[in-house]
C-alpha cells in the first residue's frame, strides 16, 4: 500500500492514473479549505502529525531520498526527467517492510508505483519535505493550526516561497475556474480522493 499526503501542488499527478493501491490523506490547509468550499467534509491529517504519531522500527524502515542518522537511508539521484530504480536499490528495498520516500511530489509517487509493482506487500510512505521534521517536535505548534508552511519557510525560504506561489496559483485557478482547473479538481475529488481516502 502506498500512503500519500496530497496538497494543491501534487493533486493533478493522480488524475487519469490507477490509484487503487494508494491511500490518500489531505495534508495542506489550502486543500482542506478548497474541499470545504466544494462541500466535501474531510479530515485533515498532516504528514507532520502522522510522523509524530508513527514510530518506525529501525530495522524495518528504509528512507529513500534524504540523509537520516537514525534510520537506514539511501540517497537517491536527482531525477531530472525520468524516475527509475536500479536493481541494486530493488535488492536493498527487498530487505525492509517500510519504505519512506522523501523527494518532491509527483516524483516520489511515481517512484512508489515502481516499487509497489515489484513488491506489492510493502508499506510505502510518500512524505516529501516533511521528513525534515521526523526528529523535531518544534513543528507541533505550527501544525496544530495548519501553518506548517511557516516552519518550512524558516528551514528553506527559497523552496517554501516557490511552493507557496504554486499553491496560491492553483487555489486561484480552481476557485475561479481558470485553465480548466476546477473541472480537474472536481475529477480529483470524485475519482481519486473520495474513492481512496
Amino acid at each position: 500500500m502506498i500512503f500519500v499526503w496530497v496538497n494543491l501542488v501534487t493533486y493533478r499527478f493522480f488524475l487519469d492514473r490507477s490509484n487503487d493501491f494508494m491511500k490518500f490523506h489531505v495534508d495542506s490547509i489550502s486543500l482542506y479549505i478548497l474541499l470545504r468550499i466544494f462541500g466535501i467534509r474531510c479530515k485533515r491529517e498532516s504528514t507532520v502529525k502522522f510522523l509524530n504519531s508513527r514510530k518506525f522500527e529501525y530495522g524495518e524502515t528504509l528512507i529513500l531520498g534524504s540523509y537520516d542518522a537514525k534510520y537506514k537511508f539511501e540517497l537517491l539521484p536527482f531525477f531530472n526527467k525520468q524516475v527509475y530504480v536500479t536493481e541494486e536499490l530493488f535488492t536493498k528495498i527487498e530487505q525492509f517492510s517500510n519504505i519512506v520516500i522523501t523527494i518532491s511530489g509527483g516524483k516520489q509517487e511515481f517512484l512508489a508505483e515502481l516499487i509497489i509493482s515489484r513488491y506489492p506487500n510493502k508499506s510505502i510512505y510518500c512524505i516529501g519535505a516533511a521528513h525534515q521534521v521526523l526528529h523535531n517536535n518544534g513543528t507541533n505548534y505550527y501544525d496544530k493550526f495548519g501553518l506548517n508552511f511557516f516552519y518550512f519557510a524558516i528551514l528553506n525560504p527559497k523552496r517554501a516561497y516557490s511552493k507557496m506561489r504554486v499553491t496560491l496559483f492553483e487555489f486561484i485557478c480552481i476557485l475561479f475556474n481558470l485553465k480548466g482547473r476546477r473541472t480537474e479538481f472536481k475529477k480529483f475529488i470524485g475519482e481519486v480522493l473520495v474513492k481512496n481516502s
